[in-house]
């Protein structure tokens, strides 16, 4: 009977000893094979440089070279879906790691390490993953509580449409969903003003954030 292939994941993670327990917790749980488990910089993009995407990469974020190292492995590995763990419960650390490219989300302070599992799994499956309690912390004038029916339901089926389409784990470029439903990137733009304002946020990346945690972003839309 053949060998089920294992998923491929990279770590990034600036402390040894975290990223060696995260390499051995992901690497235990028997679904999973770390490739490349190195710290942010040029020793990571060095052994990156050398390295066949992996389908997942988890990558710690402290202070500002985390939404780097995203950013460089959505441009290094576009199609490798990213699991930001994050060292502070900030607005400007969520949105960050989401701007960069990040489709899952976990917050250190307040995720025992057991729920990566939980997390990788989602965001291998379902292309996304975020804790609800991330989104209360949100800035003023972004997502400040988890989105009701009565959110879902103000938005048309166009709307909804748009939104499932910005909500993928790839985060597409307004010009890709506008290519994408055949209309107009003004049309998109005014369906997008439409969106936040209905969701009550300012950002997009908020937007996206609140639209995951209703079940956007899996095509069903």
């Amino acid at each position: 009977m053949p060998t089920k292939s294992l998923i491929t994941v990279a770590v990034v993670k600036e402390e040894a000893l975290v990223r060696c327990l995260l390499v051995e917790h992901i690497e235990r749980l028997g679904r999973y094979r770390v490739v490349l488990a190195e710290a942010h910089g040029a020793a990571f993009t060095k052994l990156a440089e050398e390295c066949s995407a992996p389908r997942l990469a988890v990558v710690g974020i402290r202070g500002a070279s985390g939404p780097d190292s995203i950013a460089w492995i959505k441009d290094k590995w576009p199609n490798t879906r990213i699991l930001a763990i994050l060292c502070e419960r900030k607005a400007d650390a969520v949105l960050g790691a989401v701007g960069a490219g990040a489709c899952g989300l976990l917050c250190r302070l307040t995720n025992a390490v057991a729920d990566v599992d939980e997390a990788l799994d989602a965001v291998h499956a379902k292309g996304h993953y975020q804790p609800n309690d991330l989104l209360p912390i949100l800035a003023e004038g972004s997502a400040s509580t988890i989105a009701d029916t009565a959110v879902l339901e103000s938005l048309t089926r166009i709307e909804k449409k748009v939104l499932d389409l910005v909500c993928a784990p790839d985060l597409p470029k307004w010009e890709k969903v506008a290519d994408t439903m055949c209309r107009s990137l003004a049309t998109i733009e005014s369906h997008r003003a439409s969106i936040c304002r209905k969701m009550g946020v300012v950002e997009v990346k908020a937007a996206v954030l609140m639209g995951r945690a209703m079940g956007f972003g899996n095509g069903q839309w």
